[in-house]
């Protein structure tokens, strides 16, 4: 959750290495896990700076590139 909000936030000094992180994802070049919860806090968090289209539009986003883990496989 908080390397997606550096980047999104564009928060100083984490911003460029969450941006290679992610983009590397994006890339092939490494797997992303996101839980699903992470990504109703991300919605959440990100209500202040983003309108409900563009949390959906980056929700949307992250699932074609993240690997999402359901709720039920965090408590094993």
């Amino acid at each position: 959750t908080n390397i997606i909000l550096d980047l999104v936030q564009d928060r100083e000094p984490y911003s460029e290495n969450a941006s290679r992180i992610i983009n590397s994802c994006i890339t092939g070049e490494n797997r992303g896990y996101i839980s699903s919860h992470s990504l109703v806090d991300l919605f959440f968090i990100l209500r202040k700076d983003k309108t409900v289209e563009e949390r959906k539009a980056l929700i949307l986003n992250l699932c074609k590139f993240f690997t999402i883990i359901p709720e039920e496989f965090l408590k094993l």
